[in-house]
């Protein structure tokens, strides 16, 4: 074990770096998940269809009115059928998942930037989740 590099990963830096973007996440893709209803055609159709894979315990098939629905790869209604699970079927639980994957990327990218561009500023990476598509 190289003892600079422990060192260097429990340093205040780190630290507050790292509460930084809990907090910057945390406001940014959790606060008001719930503040309005599922939006556009996607948004409800991909909370029916994790609903129904609940409903009926499949978790190989996507349906969609009972009918099969492989539009999509199956990982965001996995994600979803357990947030209703344990949150309830709810816009807000319908919206966790793409919220925890989105802090989850950032602190995949935060972490990669910092193992192989140590000298990489915290402002590069909250730049994006902020940018206008």
């Amino acid at each position: 074990m190289n003892p600079q590099r422990t060192q260097a990963e429990t340093s205040p830096r780190s630290r507050t770096d790292v509460l930084l973007l809990v907090a910057f996440c945390g406001f940014l893709f959790f606060y008001g998940l719930g503040a309005f209803g599922l939006v556009g055609a996607d948004e409800p159709r991909y909370a029916q269809v994790a609903r129904e894979m609940l409903e009926r315990s499949d978790w190989v098939t996507p349906t969609l009115q009972g009918k099969a629905w492989l539009e999509k790869p199956v990982l965001y209604y996995w994600e979803a059928m357990l947030s209703f699970r344990v949150f309830g079927v709810t816009d807000q639980a319908a919206r966790l998942p793409a919220a925890f994957d989105a802090a989850l990327l950032v602190a995949a990218v935060y972490f990669f930037l910092r193992r192989f561009r140590p000298a990489a500023n915290l402002t590069a990476l909250l730049l994006p989740p902020v940018a206008p598509p």
